[in-house]
């Protein structure tokens, strides 16, 4: 069905057309269809930008940039157009989208873009892919006058698709340049703002909410949308008590609407059984550390009150006299996961070290400045260590062991495990692995010693998967980037390789004490699998061709030997 019906009024006069939007119709019109009005054919004249690239000459088209340019000189002296129905309130906003706000002030944004028939249609766009501060975000409302032109200018010149595209986007960019001032991007913005006339208090509201594992900046339309769909409780929270606000923002869909919204919040603690202690904790010490410590955990698996409550319950082991530091509670949870691959849930992990917990929290609250630092420095590998040596730890010991004590077996369990690893033989790999030219170099970790030392250095518990490293399950490579000109090397990610699986994946990725990996590191990582996967299939492929299962390092060094 076509999502464009041409509209007639009580006398049977034919109208503008009219566009599904969602359940209802818009008689708002696109702006980005050149094809109706430049068919081919249309006579040339000068063009408002300068002359392509020679290699983008013989796809030059001059009518369709002025016809380009003169529709962004209409968005930009009108960037809104208001429709008022069934009480209803739209803004079309340069052209490119349209703000609906529904009766309760939520709002849902469209988009114009072709449809695989190639009609024009509206599309509803993500909440959270909206941009509600600063409306326009970038030039983005460009990229709809873009595909556009893009689409006439393919129809003009058949089978031209990539010298096409390269033209349109060189043609957006020089009229973007022209166009686009700090000055127009300021006046534009100034009375987009207007129209829209999002409620300030509720847009500062929504600004102090995290509703991902991390924060999302700038700010978004559905944590806008949350607020206004509990604006009474926001407002009352915001007046009365505005420390709880992170909280109420991972609890407000659990809570139901009956009673005083603290009371309903604690209530709610108290069923999970999360006692009054920890209630007046958290009105004293406040709720914003709970956004710092949501990337541990897979928002798709569990709910945002789940998270809520699991943060609550582990933090809570640290003591509820006083809030426990951040990095104490990162510790704990770097156990079950990091925010390259969050866990499922750390609780069952606190049956043995709630002890542990609760004396690493009097022992902060007791620190001087220097002990603290030397705390926060390896608070790591004593969680880690005490997850691999539970029995070391009864309860007369945790009860009245120093931070000297508890380094002390750190320590003396490090030195033992080096030894160890140190007389195991190194692994023979029938890989290799090279990055193109650049700063960054991919060291494969051939042996328990070198997985080890990467843990030690990095500050994260690889060690825990020599195991997988040495029956050829996985590979473990560090990536490793030069610092300046000099021989240095700093350690950005350790990434470990399922070799079994179909193709090769990464399993496990971290940067440095469990730190997140930035996109282009992973980008590396992920051209590292492809590298494994094509050696793989060269390595397990037999001369009828057909695809053997992956051999395992042992039986590699078997074969080598």
């Amino acid at each position: 069905m076509s999502p464009a019906w041409q509209h007639r009024d009580k006398k049977g006069r034919t109208s503008m057309y009219q566009y599904q939007m969602g359940n209802a119709l818009t008689a708002l019109q696109p702006t980005i269809d050149f094809s109706a009005l430049l068919p081919r054919g249309t006579p040339s004249q000068p063009c408002v930008v300068g002359p392509p690239p020679p290699a983008l000459a013989g796809v030059h088209a001059p009518v369709l940039i002025n016809a380009w340019h003169k529709v962004l000189l209409r968005c930009l002296a009108q960037p809104t157009q208001l429709e008022l129905r069934a009480g209803q309130r739209r803004v079309h906003v340069l052209g490119a989208a349209i703000f609906d706000f529904a009766s309760d002030g939520t709002i849902q944004v469209y988009v114009w873009q072709f449809n695989e028939c190639e009609r024009l249609a509206l599309v509803r766009l993500e909440d959270q892919s909206v941009v509600v501060q600063g409306v326009p975000h970038q030039a983005l409302w460009m990229d709809g006058l873009r595909q556009g032109a893009l689409r006439t200018l393919r129809q003009w010149h058949h089978g031209q698709d990539d010298l096409c595209q390269t033209y349109v986007t060189w043609a957006q960019q020089a009229l973007q340049d022209l166009l686009w001032t700090p000055s127009v991007q300021a006046r534009v913005r100034r009375r987009i703002a207007t129209v829209l006339a999002l409620e300030p208090a509720l847009l500062d509201i929504a600004q102090r909410i995290q509703l991902a594992p991390a924060p999302v900046l700038p700010l978004r339309l559905n944590a806008y949308n949350h607020v206004v769909a509990y604006r009474q409780d926001y407002v009352t929270l915001d007046r009365e008590a505005p420390q709880l606000i992170p909280l109420y923002a991972l609890l407000a869909r659990e809570l139901g609407g009956a009673g005083e919204v603290t009371a309903r919040m604690k209530a709610y603690l108290c069923r999970h059984d999360l006692k009054p202690a920890l209630w007046r904790l958290l009105c004293r010490e406040g709720t914003q550390w709970l956004q710092t410590s949501c990337s541990y955990f897979d928002f798709h698996e569990d709910t945002r009150a789940a998270v809520a409550v699991e943060l609550l319950a582990l933090a809570r082991a640290f003591g509820t006299a006083r809030l426990a530091p951040s990095w104490l509670l990162h510790g704990l949870l770097q156990l079950g996961g990091n925010p390259n691959g969050p866990a499922r849930t750390m609780l069952p992990r606190l049956v043995d070290l709630f002890g542990l917990c609760a004396r690493l929290g009097v022992l902060a609250h007791r620190a001087d400045a220097v002990t603290l630092v030397q705390l926060q420095d390896n608070v790591d590998v004593i969680f880690g260590w005490a997850s691999k040596h539970v029995a070391a730890m009864p309860g007369d010991f945790v009860r009245h062991v120093g931070l000297a004590g508890l380094l002390h077996c750190v320590h003396r369990a490090q030195q033992e495990e080096m030894m160890e690893f140190a007389c195991s033989p190194p692994w023979r790999i029938p890989y290799q692995l090279a990055l193109p030219a650049g700063a960054v170099q991919p060291v494969i970790l051939d042996s328990a010693l070198a997985v080890w030392q990467e843990g030690q250095e990095m500050h994260h518990c690889v060690d825990r998967y020599i195991e997988r490293c040495a029956s050829g399950e996985w590979l473990m490579v560090s990536l490793r980037g030069s610092l300046g000109s000099g021989s240095t090397k700093r350690g950005l990610a350790t990434v470990a390789f399922n070799l079994h699986s179909r193709p090769v994946h990464i399993a496990q990725i971290s940067g440095f004490a469990n730190g997140l990996v930035e996109p282009p590191v992973l980008a590396l990582a992920q051209l590292c699998a492809g590298q494994l996967e094509a050696q793989r299939r060269a390595l397990g492929t037999g001369q009828d061709g057909s695809e053997s299962t992956t051999r395992t390092n042992r039986e590699w060094i078997a074969l080598c030997d």
